[in-house]
C-alpha cells in the first residue's frame, strides 16, 4: 500500500522497494551457506589468484630490473633530460649570452639578459619542473633546489621587465649581476663547466 500519487516517479521507486527488497534480503542472509556449501571452490580460486599475483611480481621485478640495467650508463644530466646533445647546445647559447655582455652597447646587454632568462624557462621546462611558465616554476623553486633563488627571482623581474619594455635599458653592473644568478644555477645544473 503507497501513500504516493499513483503515477509519480516516486511511488513507481516505492513499490520496484517494495519487491526487491525482501529477495535481497533474503540473498544477504544466504551468502554464509553459500561460502560453506563451496567453500573448496573459493579456496582453490584464492590459491590461483594467489598464483597469478605470484607471477605477476615476478615478471615486472625482472623487467625493472633490466630497465634498471639499462640506466647504468646514464648521468644525472641524461635522467634530467639534459643529456650531452641538449648541454652542447645550451653551451653555445651560453657562450654567445657571454660574448653579449662583454660588449658596452645596451642593446647587446639587454639582449643577453633576456636570452639568459629564456634559456633558463627552457632548462626548467626540460627538466620539467610544474608550472606553465617561467613564474609559476621559479614560484614553486625552493632554496634546497637552487641556492641562489632569491637572486634567480631578481634576475626574472629584470628580465620581464626588459622584455616588456622595449625602452628600457640596463647597465653594464646590472647585466653582470642577471648573469652571474644565471651562470650559478647553470652551473648547478650541470649545464656549463664551474669556472
Amino acid at each position: 500500500m503507497t501513500l504516493m500519487p499513483e503515477g509519480s516517479i516516486i511511488a513507481s521507486i516505492a513499490n520496484q522497494a517494495e519487491r526487491w527488497l525482501p529477495r535481497l534480503w533474503e540473498f544477504i542472509v544466504s551468502i554464509p551457506g553459500f561460502i560453506q556449501g563451496h567453500i573448496g571452490w573459493i579456496r582453490l580460486g584464492f590459491i590461483i589468484a594467489g598464483v597469478v599475483l605470484a607471477v605477476a611480481i615476478v615478471l615486472v621485478h625482472k623487467k625493472g630490473m633490466r630497465e634498471l640495467r639499462d640506466f647504468k650508463g646514464l648521468t644525472t644530466r641524461d635522467l634530467m633530460g639534459l643529456g650531452s646533445h641538449r648541454t652542447e647546445r645550451h653551451l653555445a647559447a651560453w657562450r654567445e649570452i657571454e660574448e653579449k655582455i662583454k660588449t658596452e652597447e645596451r642593446e647587446e646587454l639587454k639582449a643577453a639578459v633576456i636570452e639568459a632568462n629564456q634559456l633558463f624557462a627552457r632548462l626548467l621546462e626540460i627538466i620539467g619542473y610544474p608550472g606553465r611558465n617561467l613564474e609559476e616554476r621559479l614560484e614553486r623553486v625552493t632554496s634546497a633546489q637552487f641556492s641562489n633563488i632569491i637572486d634567480l627571482r631578481r634576475a626574472y623581474d629584470v628580465a620581464e621587465g626588459l622584455a616588456q619594455n622595449p625602452a628600457q635599458f640596463i647597465t653594464r653592473d646590472g647585466a653582470e649581476r642577471v648573469i652571474e644568478a644565471y651562470r650559478q644555477v647553470f652551473q648547478e645544473l650541470g649545464v656549463i663547466p664551474e669556472e
